[in-house]
């Protein structure tokens, strides 16, 4: 986990990442894919999103992962 350098809206205690997720969007839930199929989530693309954690209050946040600087 990585110190973001942002704090916490709750508590103002550094956030850390735990890391880039992809969530599944314009798909269909899991119990409709037996009746239909796997035609509707043709359509299905993916959003990366950081997870960040407050080890103080609990709290999370979802953000667009920045931008990793190019090495030379």
């Amino acid at each position: 986990m990585t110190h973001t350098g942002d704090g916490c809206m709750r508590c103002q205690t550094p956030m850390e990442s735990l890391g880039v997720e992809n969530l599944r969007t314009n798909g269909t839930p899991g119990e409709v894919t037996p009746l239909v199929g796997e035609w509707p989530n043709l359509g299905e693309t993916t959003l990366p999103l950081e997870v960040l954690t407050c080890r103080n209050c609990g709290y999370v946040e979802f953000r667009r992962p920045l931008p990793q600087p190019a090495n030379a």
